[in-house]
Protein backbone atom coordinates (compact mmCIF):
# COMPACT_ATOMS: atom_id res chain seq x y z
CA UNK A 1 0.00 0.00 0.00
CA UNK A 2 1.74 3.42 -0.70
CA UNK A 3 -1.24 5.46 -1.85
CA UNK A 4 -3.77 5.53 0.70
CA UNK A 5 -4.64 8.61 2.32
CA UNK A 6 -7.24 7.97 4.60
CA UNK A 7 -8.47 4.49 6.08
CA UNK A 8 -11.82 3.84 7.75
CA UNK A 9 -12.20 4.42 11.48
CA UNK A 10 -13.59 1.28 12.08
CA UNK A 11 -11.46 -0.88 9.94
CA UNK A 12 -10.64 -2.73 12.84
CA UNK A 13 -13.24 -2.54 15.26
CA UNK A 14 -15.13 -5.98 16.47
CA UNK A 15 -12.84 -8.30 15.08
CA UNK A 16 -12.35 -10.93 17.44
CA UNK A 17 -10.85 -13.74 14.44
CA UNK A 18 -8.30 -11.34 13.31
CA UNK A 19 -4.69 -11.99 14.82
CA UNK A 20 -2.16 -10.07 13.06
CA UNK A 21 -1.91 -6.56 11.81
CA UNK A 22 1.62 -6.57 10.76
CA UNK A 23 3.02 -5.12 8.11
CA UNK A 24 -0.53 -3.54 6.93
CA UNK A 25 0.27 0.11 5.98
CA UNK A 26 4.36 -0.60 5.61
CA UNK A 27 5.50 2.35 3.57
CA UNK A 28 2.46 4.25 2.74
CA UNK A 29 3.73 7.60 2.62
CA UNK A 30 0.86 9.49 1.64
CA UNK A 31 -1.15 8.02 5.01
CA UNK A 32 -2.46 10.88 7.47
CA UNK A 33 -5.34 10.22 8.43
CA UNK A 34 -6.11 7.15 10.34
CA UNK A 35 -5.11 7.35 14.27
CA UNK A 36 -6.07 10.99 14.42
CA UNK A 37 -9.83 9.76 13.36
CA UNK A 38 -10.31 8.03 16.42
CA UNK A 39 -6.98 6.29 18.66
CA UNK A 40 -8.79 3.75 20.12
CA UNK A 41 -8.33 1.79 16.32
CA UNK A 42 -8.56 -2.03 17.74
CA UNK A 43 -11.73 -1.71 19.89
CA UNK A 44 -13.44 -5.08 19.75
CA UNK A 45 -10.16 -7.03 18.48
CA UNK A 46 -9.08 -8.06 21.64
CA UNK A 47 -7.06 -11.40 19.72
CA UNK A 48 -4.57 -9.51 17.48
CA UNK A 49 -1.12 -11.05 18.80
CA UNK A 50 1.13 -9.03 16.63
CA UNK A 51 1.21 -5.46 15.02
CA UNK A 52 4.51 -5.60 13.90
CA UNK A 53 5.65 -2.90 11.09
CA UNK A 54 2.03 -1.93 11.27
CA UNK A 55 3.00 1.85 10.13
CA UNK A 56 6.22 1.44 9.17
CA UNK A 57 7.75 4.50 7.90
CA UNK A 58 4.43 5.98 7.30
CA UNK A 59 6.42 9.33 7.25
CA UNK A 60 3.27 11.88 7.35
CA UNK A 61 0.91 9.79 10.07
CA UNK A 62 -0.69 11.83 12.20
CA UNK A 63 -2.48 11.93 15.34
CA UNK A 64 -5.37 14.28 16.60
CA UNK A 65 -6.29 16.04 19.69
CA UNK A 66 -6.62 12.87 21.64
CA UNK A 67 -2.97 11.57 20.56
CA UNK A 68 -2.35 8.16 20.87
CA UNK A 69 -4.69 7.72 23.50
CA UNK A 70 -5.70 4.20 24.87
CA UNK A 71 -5.09 2.63 21.23
CA UNK A 72 -3.06 -0.27 22.98
CA UNK A 73 -5.33 -1.17 25.63
CA UNK A 74 -7.72 -3.62 23.67
CA UNK A 75 -4.36 -5.66 22.69
CA UNK A 76 -4.63 -7.96 25.90
CA UNK A 77 -2.95 -10.86 23.89
CA UNK A 78 -0.22 -8.92 21.98
CA UNK A 79 3.41 -10.40 22.02
CA UNK A 80 5.03 -8.02 19.35
CA UNK A 81 4.80 -4.25 18.79
CA UNK A 82 8.24 -3.86 17.04
CA UNK A 83 8.68 -1.12 14.26
CA UNK A 84 5.23 -0.49 15.19
CA UNK A 85 6.38 3.31 14.20
CA UNK A 86 9.51 2.75 12.43
CA UNK A 87 10.26 6.13 10.55
CA UNK A 88 6.90 7.67 11.24
CA UNK A 89 8.82 11.03 10.85
CA UNK A 90 6.98 14.22 10.02
CA UNK A 91 3.84 14.51 11.62
CA UNK A 92 3.57 11.83 15.11
CA UNK A 93 4.29 14.68 17.35
CA UNK A 94 2.31 13.84 20.61
CA UNK A 95 2.84 12.66 23.62
CA UNK A 96 3.07 9.22 24.55
CA UNK A 97 0.40 8.69 27.72
CA UNK A 98 1.89 7.06 30.95
CA UNK A 99 1.54 3.44 31.14
CA UNK A 100 1.11 3.19 27.04
CA UNK A 101 1.65 -0.69 27.09
CA UNK A 102 0.10 -1.39 30.72
CA UNK A 103 -2.40 -3.80 29.03
CA UNK A 104 -0.05 -5.72 26.79
CA UNK A 105 1.12 -7.79 29.68
CA UNK A 106 1.76 -10.51 27.20
CA UNK A 107 4.49 -8.74 24.88
CA UNK A 108 7.76 -10.61 24.21
CA UNK A 109 9.38 -7.88 21.93
CA UNK A 110 9.00 -4.21 20.92
CA UNK A 111 11.86 -3.77 19.18
CA UNK A 112 12.32 -0.05 17.32
CA UNK A 113 8.48 0.72 18.71
CA UNK A 114 9.34 4.86 18.13
CA UNK A 115 12.45 4.27 16.09
CA UNK A 116 13.33 7.44 14.10
CA UNK A 117 9.82 9.33 15.16
CA UNK A 118 11.79 12.38 14.99
CA UNK A 119 8.71 15.28 16.22
CA UNK A 120 7.62 12.72 19.58
CA UNK A 121 8.27 15.71 21.92
CA UNK A 122 8.77 14.41 25.40
CA UNK A 123 9.45 10.67 27.03
CA UNK A 124 6.67 9.38 29.09
CA UNK A 125 7.58 8.95 32.70
CA UNK A 126 6.54 4.84 32.98
CA UNK A 127 5.84 3.15 29.65
CA UNK A 128 4.29 -0.49 31.77
CA UNK A 129 2.40 1.02 34.13
CA UNK A 130 0.20 4.07 34.84
CA UNK A 131 0.12 5.66 38.51
CA UNK A 132 -1.22 3.70 41.14
CA UNK A 133 -0.83 -0.22 39.46
CA UNK A 134 2.19 -2.55 39.19
CA UNK A 135 1.86 -4.60 35.69
CA UNK A 136 3.98 -7.06 34.96
CA UNK A 137 5.47 -8.39 31.82
CA UNK A 138 7.19 -12.01 32.39
CA UNK A 139 8.05 -12.50 28.89
CA UNK A 140 9.31 -9.51 27.69
CA UNK A 141 13.28 -9.52 27.38
CA UNK A 142 13.99 -7.40 24.10
CA UNK A 143 13.37 -3.58 23.98
CA UNK A 144 16.24 -2.15 21.32
CA UNK A 145 16.61 0.95 19.87
CA UNK A 146 12.57 1.69 20.95
CA UNK A 147 13.24 5.47 20.99
CA UNK A 148 16.68 5.76 19.03
CA UNK A 149 16.78 8.82 16.43
CA UNK A 150 13.69 10.99 18.09
CA UNK A 151 15.28 13.82 17.72
CA UNK A 152 13.02 16.45 19.63
CA UNK A 153 12.38 14.11 22.45
CA UNK A 154 13.14 15.89 25.68
CA UNK A 155 12.79 15.20 29.51
CA UNK A 156 14.24 12.56 31.88
CA UNK A 157 14.30 9.04 32.52
CA UNK A 158 12.41 8.34 35.82
CA UNK A 159 12.71 6.07 38.22
CA UNK A 160 9.95 4.04 37.15
CA UNK A 161 10.20 4.24 33.18
CA UNK A 162 10.99 0.23 33.33
CA UNK A 163 9.04 -0.47 36.12
CA UNK A 164 6.80 -3.74 35.41
CA UNK A 165 9.41 -4.91 32.71
CA UNK A 166 11.95 -6.82 35.04
CA UNK A 167 12.53 -9.60 32.63
CA UNK A 168 14.03 -7.53 30.06
CA UNK A 169 17.55 -8.93 29.29
CA UNK A 170 18.28 -7.12 26.34
CA UNK A 171 18.25 -3.22 25.92
CA UNK A 172 20.94 -2.38 24.15
CA UNK A 173 22.36 -1.74 20.01
CA UNK A 174 21.46 -4.99 17.80
CA UNK A 175 21.06 -5.31 14.16
CA UNK A 176 18.17 -7.38 13.21
CA UNK A 177 16.62 -8.42 9.77
CA UNK A 178 13.96 -6.50 8.37
CA UNK A 179 12.35 -9.30 7.34
CA UNK A 180 8.81 -8.53 6.02
CA UNK A 181 9.53 -5.37 4.22
CA UNK A 182 13.29 -5.23 2.95
CA UNK A 183 15.75 -7.02 2.40
CA UNK A 184 18.44 -4.25 4.34
CA UNK A 185 18.93 -4.89 8.36
CA UNK A 186 17.58 -1.94 10.98
CA UNK A 187 20.35 -0.60 12.07
CA UNK A 188 22.23 -0.93 15.66
CA UNK A 189 21.15 2.16 17.43
CA UNK A 190 20.56 2.78 21.27
CA UNK A 191 17.60 2.59 23.25
CA UNK A 192 17.52 6.62 23.64
CA UNK A 193 20.22 6.94 20.91
CA UNK A 194 20.21 10.99 20.02
CA UNK A 195 17.55 12.32 21.94
CA UNK A 196 17.65 15.88 23.59
CA UNK A 197 16.88 13.79 27.07
CA UNK A 198 18.75 16.02 30.26
CA UNK A 199 19.02 13.36 32.60
CA UNK A 200 18.08 10.54 34.43
CA UNK A 201 17.38 9.17 37.58
CA UNK A 202 20.04 7.09 39.08
CA UNK A 203 18.04 4.32 40.11
CA UNK A 204 16.26 3.63 36.66
CA UNK A 205 17.89 0.45 35.84
CA UNK A 206 17.47 -0.99 39.65
CA UNK A 207 14.13 -2.55 38.22
CA UNK A 208 15.87 -4.75 35.70
CA UNK A 209 17.79 -7.34 37.70
CA UNK A 210 18.02 -9.61 34.24
CA UNK A 211 19.17 -6.98 32.12
CA UNK A 212 22.93 -8.11 30.48
CA UNK A 213 22.71 -5.70 27.22
CA UNK A 214 22.37 -2.03 27.59
CA UNK A 215 25.05 -1.00 24.88
CA UNK A 216 24.63 2.68 23.42
CA UNK A 217 21.98 3.05 25.76
CA UNK A 218 22.42 7.18 25.75
CA UNK A 219 24.89 7.35 22.23
CA UNK A 220 24.63 10.91 21.08
CA UNK A 221 22.63 12.08 23.92
CA UNK A 222 24.66 15.47 23.49
CA UNK A 223 21.90 17.39 26.29
CA UNK A 224 22.49 14.63 28.73
CA UNK A 225 24.06 16.25 32.07
CA UNK A 226 22.53 15.70 35.04
CA UNK A 227 22.11 12.27 37.34
CA UNK A 228 18.87 12.60 39.55
CA UNK A 229 18.35 11.04 43.05
CA UNK A 230 15.96 11.30 45.81
CA UNK A 231 16.53 13.30 49.29
CA UNK A 232 13.52 12.10 51.34
CA UNK A 233 10.88 13.05 48.81
CA UNK A 234 13.04 15.87 46.98
CA UNK A 235 14.34 15.33 43.66
CA UNK A 236 17.98 16.80 43.45
CA UNK A 237 20.84 16.29 41.04
CA UNK A 238 24.94 14.99 41.52
CA UNK A 239 27.29 16.90 41.19
CA UNK A 240 28.88 14.18 39.08
CA UNK A 241 27.02 12.75 35.74
CA UNK A 242 27.27 9.30 36.39
CA UNK A 243 26.02 7.62 39.51
CA UNK A 244 28.12 4.73 41.35
CA UNK A 245 25.00 3.29 42.11
CA UNK A 246 24.04 3.53 38.39
CA UNK A 247 24.15 -0.57 38.43
CA UNK A 248 24.24 -1.72 41.58
CA UNK A 249 21.17 -3.94 41.03
CA UNK A 250 22.37 -5.01 37.86
CA UNK A 251 24.67 -7.80 38.49
CA UNK A 252 24.20 -9.73 34.72
CA UNK A 253 25.35 -6.54 33.05
CA UNK A 254 28.11 -7.93 30.17
CA UNK A 255 27.18 -5.24 27.57
CA UNK A 256 27.68 -1.59 27.65
CA UNK A 257 29.41 -0.52 24.87
CA UNK A 258 29.06 3.16 23.68
CA UNK A 259 26.85 3.65 26.33
CA UNK A 260 27.43 7.42 27.08
CA UNK A 261 28.74 7.64 23.96
CA UNK A 262 29.03 11.04 22.54
CA UNK A 263 27.55 12.74 25.65
CA UNK A 264 29.62 15.75 25.49
CA UNK A 265 27.75 17.21 28.28
CA UNK A 266 28.64 14.63 31.13
CA UNK A 267 30.48 16.16 33.99
CA UNK A 268 32.33 14.92 36.90
CA UNK A 269 34.08 11.38 37.50
CA UNK A 270 33.62 7.67 36.67
CA UNK A 271 33.27 6.44 39.91
CA UNK A 272 35.43 3.54 41.69
CA UNK A 273 32.83 1.68 42.24
CA UNK A 274 30.64 1.67 39.56
CA UNK A 275 30.93 -2.42 38.59
CA UNK A 276 31.70 -3.41 42.01
CA UNK A 277 28.62 -5.74 41.51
Amino acid sequence: MFELERVGSGLLHNKPKLTTVQAMFGFDRKLTHYINEYPNIFLGSPNITSTHQMFHECQNLAVGEQGLGQMMDPLVNLTTCSYMFYGCEYNLNCDIPEGFLSNNTKLVKMNGMFQRCRKLPRIPKCMFNKAGELKKFPNLTKAVGVFAECNAMEGVVDSTFFLGAEALTNIGMEVEDNILLATSRYPAEGFFQNTKITGYFETFLNVLPNVQNVSGLFRKCTQLKDCWNYKGNVETTRSNSISEDLFISNKYVNDLHSMFNGCAKIEGHIPNGLFDN
